[in-house]
């Protein structure tokens, strides 16, 4: 099995060591969003979806799924770490350095209790960053353009969508979480 493979590979490693398995990861991230090398909806989910499929994607989730639970960070961290991995894999990123910042330039990064803490604070800071940005992106909606008042009335529930809700509450447990593993705030 490729992922038990990995497993092995990654055992008795330094946290350097890890940190520089985690940079090759990342390393291997398709260049360039998807949104903007293609002309349509339906040719970017294509491509995205034949991405998802490839064995090179396999061979990347399994090293993935092998690597982040060696880091030294909290669950909502490793999380956040998973998901950004995977969405990149399957659209693409603007350049891998744009996502380099999980990466302790010779050092052990998040693979390292010393190290991990400033590099989840710097990821709770973005996720929480962007958290706001949904709200404000909403709030500017209804504030810019002359809504309907049965448009302006279901804002709230907007507000409360559940993908809208479930992002903030992330950001709350990661918060509670930050704050029992370190003993500080993010």
């Amino acid at each position: 099995m490729v992922e038990a493979d990995f497993g092995e590979y990654y055992k008795g490693k330094s946290p350097i060591e890890l940190n520089r398995e985690l940079e090759m990861l990342i390393e291997q991230l398709p260049e360039g969003p998807l949104v903007a090398l293609v002309a349509n909806l339906d040719e970017m989910m294509h491509i995205a979806q034949a991405r998802k499929n490839s064995s090179e994607r396999q061979i990347f989730e399994a090293r993935r799924r092998a690597l982040i639970p060696l880091a030294t960070v909290t669950p909502s961290f490793a999380e956040f770490i998973t998901d950004t991995l995977t969405i990149s894999y399957g659209f693409g990123v603007e350049k891998p350095a744009s996502i380099a910042w999980m990466v302790d330039q010779d050092g052990p990064g998040i693979f390292d209790p010393s190290t991990s803490k400033e590099f989840e604070r710097r990821g709770y800071k973005l996720e929480s960053i962007n958290a706001l940005k949904v709200y404000a992106s909403l709030g500017n909606l209804v504030s810019e353009f002359d809504l309907p008042g049965d448009v302006t009335d279901n804002f709230a529930e907007v507000l409360n969508n559940p993908a809208i809700l479930d992002r903030t509450k992330h950001v709350r447990k990661w918060r509670q979480e930050f704050i029992d593993k370190y003993n500080e705030e993010p």
